[in-house]
């Protein structure tokens, strides 16, 4: 039986579409997963990290944390998950 040669420029056509195939794919389940917080009204997504609202809850990174790492808020799993975990 013959054997059938594919050539290089073939093999790398069928490897360059099926990776963009398998990012099309991951980007269309990754990309929902970004937006989880933002209609939440728990944390803001301006640009900063200062808190920049009237009232908090919404939290900017600044509440969250201190300049050391500690944690400035408790955890409230009932009015909202954040930090809760």
């Amino acid at each position: 039986m013959p054997s059938i040669q594919i050539s290089a420029r073939l093999r790398r056509a069928v490897t360059l579409g099926a990776a963009l195939l398998l990012v099309a794919t991951a980007s269309v389940y990754v990309a929902p997963a970004s937006l989880a917080v933002h209609d939440t009204g728990q944390f803001e997504l301006d640009g900063n990290i200062a808190h920049d609202s009237a009232t908090t809850p919404p939290y900017d990174w600044a509440s969250l944390f201190g300049a050391a790492g500690n944690r400035l808020v408790t955890p409230d799993p009932n009015n909202g998950p954040l930090l809760a975990s």
